[in-house]
Formats: C-alpha cells, sequence, structure tokens
C-alpha cells in the first residue's frame, strides 16, 4: 500500500463517518403499519376487539420474555390460547391472530433454550400467512414469511448451527434482492409478489436486517470461514449489476468480502472506497465490520503507509457511536479483557404482531 491509497482509504472512511443520519421520509411506507392496516381493513367489526386483545396480550408476553419474566409471559401466552379457542372468531380472523401469537411465541421458546419448539411457532406463523395469502388482498404476509424465514436464521444462530444460519442469510439476501426465486424453508414462495407489490423501501430495510445480524454472526464464530457460506448463497454474480441492486451499500460490501476471500487487495480497496464514503446509517454493524477488517489488514501489511490508517481509525474509534457491544473488543475499545462476547442477540420486534391498536 502506498500513501496516496492510505491517502484515498481514509478518506473515503472518514467521509463516511461524519455522513450525516438521514431522516426517515414522512411518506415511506413501513411494514407494521401497512400490514396493520390491511389486517384490520378485512376483519369483520364484531372480531376486531378479541383480535386486538390477542395481539396486546402476546405483545405483552413478547415484553416480558424480554425482561426475563418467563413465568409471567407463559401465562398470558396461556391467556391467548385460551382466547382464541373461545373468540367466535372466523377461520380468516383466526388466522389473524395466530400468525402473530405464534411468531410472539417463538421468541418465549428461543429464550427458554426450546430452539425446536421455537422453529415449529415459527412454521407454524408462516403456515398461518400462507393461508391467508390465498386472498390477493393479503399479498404482503408474503414478506412476514420472511421475516419468519429470517427468525429461523436467528433461531439457528442461538442454537449453534451458524453454517446453516449464515447459509439462510445469504438466500434470504438474495430473494429479498429477486436473484432467487425461492427460498429453503416453508412453501409455496412467490417471488413475483415481492417484486410486484411489496415497495422498495421495506425490502431495503429488511435487507439491511438481515445482512447487520449476518455481520454481527461473523464477527462473533471468526475461526468458522462463515463469510463463504454467506458468499456461496447470496448469488454474488448478479450483484457485480449494480442496476439490478435494491441495496447498494450491501452489494459493495459484499464484493470487498468477495475480494477479500480471494486476497484480491487492489480489488477488496476500490470497493471500500466506495463503499465507506457512503455511511453507516441504518447499517451499523455492517459498515463497522468493515472497518474491524481492514483495521486487520493494516495491522497485516505493517506499513508506514497502513500504519497511519490502522493508527488514525483506532484514535477515532473511542469516539465512535453506534458500535455493536460485540464489536468493542475487537477494536481494542475494552480494557477489562471481558472475554468472548455472547452471540448476537435476537431482536424481538421480529418474532411479534405489529404494535397493538
Amino acid at each position: 500500500m502506498d500513501s496516496r491509497l492510505a491517502e484515498r482509504i481514509f478518506r473515503a472512511y472518514r467521509e463516511g463517518l461524519l455522513r450525516p443520519q438521514p431522516l426517515r421520509r414522512s411518506h415511506d411506507p413501513q411494514f407494521d403499519a401497512l400490514i396493520t392496516q390491511v389486517l384490520w381493513s378485512k376483519l369483520p367489526v364484531r372480531e376486531r376487539l378479541p383480535v386486538r386483545k390477542i395481539w396486546f396480550r402476546s405483545f405483552q408476553g413478547l415484553s416480558l420474555c424480554r425482561a426475563r419474566r418467563m413465568d409471567e409471559s407463559a401465562a398470558l401466552f396461556d391467556f391467548c390460547w385460551e382466547m382464541l379457542a373461545h373468540g367466535g372468531l372466523s377461520i380468516q380472523g383466526e388466522l389473524i391472530a395466530r400468525t402473530f401469537l405464534e411468531s410472539s411465541q417463538a421468541y418465549f421458546e428461543h429464550r427458554r433454550g426450546d430452539f425446536d419448539m421455537a422453529r415449529t411457532r415459527t412454521r407454524n406463523a408462516m403456515e398461518a400467512d400462507l393461508q391467508l395469502e390465498a386472498d390477493a388482498d393479503f399479498s404482503l404476509l408474503e414478506m412476514h414469511r420472511v421475516q419468519s424465514a429470517n427468525n429461523l436464521m436467528r433461531i439457528d444462530l442461538r442454537a449453534g448451527e451458524p453454517r446453516r444460519a449464515l447459509a439462510l442469510a445469504g438466500q434470504i439476501l438474495a430473494y429479498l434482492e429477486g436473484f432467487r426465486d425461492e427460498l429453503p424453508v416453508h412453501r409455496s414462495w412467490r417471488s413475483d409478489l415481492i417484486r410486484a407489490r411489496t415497495p422498495h423501501p421495506i425490502r431495503h430495510d429488511m435487507i439491511s436486517q438481515v445482512a447487520n445480524e449476518a455481520a454481527l454472526a461473523l464477527r462473533h464464530f471468526p475461526a468458522l470461514g462463515l463469510e463463504r457460506e454467506l458468499l456461496a448463497n447470496v448469488r454474488i454474480e448478479s450483484y457485480r449489476d449494480a442496476a439490478r441492486v435494491i441495496h447498494p451499500r450491501l452489494r459493495l460490501w459484499l464484493l470487498a468480502q468477495q475480494a477479500r476471500q480471494e486476497q484480491d487487495w487492489e480489488r477488496y480497496f476500490e470497493a471500500l472506497i466506495e463503499f465507506l464514503p457512503l455511511g453507516h446509517a441504518g447499517i451499523h454493524p455492517l459498515w463497522y465490520s468493515a472497518m474491524i477488517d481492514l483495521v486487520r489488514r493494516c495491522r497485516e501489511l505493517d506499513s508506514g503507509a497502513s500504519m497511519l490508517i490502522h493508527n488514525g481509525i483506532l484514535r477515532d474509534a473511542r469516539r465512535w457511536r453506534w458500535v455493536p457491544a460485540a464489536f468493542r473488543p475487537l477494536l481494542d475499545l475494552d480494557t477489562d479483557g471481558g472475554g468472548e462476547a455472547p452471540p448476537p442477540r435476537v431482536q424481538a420486534a421480529g418474532f411479534g404482531a405489529p404494535r397493538p391498536l
């Protein structure tokens, strides 16, 4: 690495670090709001109150689970099933209530370590979604099934199956980008609905979520070479055509990862020089993961130019915002030698219902 290349890389890093966080535009669609609107418009008036109660209690049970109040959470889920059994709902109303109740309780099973039951409940939720999708008005539930597939990836991570998890993450990313027609979990995927009916901002947000979780997993299992699992399943060659890609920053990150795996350092640095200035908004784990790789490569080169980048980044790092806790020891930001970070924590938001009305 010569001084000119080092200067370009460091300038790209600083530009991305200081790039302002964009404000979400008020007219951008959000999945929770859209799906709630659709479900509510289809429910008969007499069924809205019992379904609302089930959704609300499911959300409470999920929140209690996150707070580790497991007995209270279990009691609430039992209460929800009792309400569902005696609610007098139509088939459609029962499916609407069931999909979010199963999703929420899947998180409960996950947190108590019953991964098989967590997977079963997640698949039950997917099955309810698929039955509802027979009505074209429910086509957006295809995205809820994609979210459920992502939950299966999270469960695999916590169950100690990172290779399967990262392979599935790559497949989900390729599916959301339109590079594959189906997923290996569940059935009857309809990628044409995703492409035709799901607003791009919603697909973009889901891609960011899956990619961020993949980046966290790669850092937790550094010795396993999981980048290969991700790249082998993400349809990396399809990302070479920038015009086809919904998430340009993920594209550049993946191309940098591929170049690093192939030890094509010229291509790696050029991909970083494009990726870093675009900033870390919404992709903090992805962006900071790239910084960890860059710091390590500079240390390996151990040249005057590379160590200027290395030392400059680490001087800044203590003032970085939104660095995932699991990354801090990898950037020498923790001094207490706290040992290995825990596996990436599953966020409950993806397991449950939309915000209760």
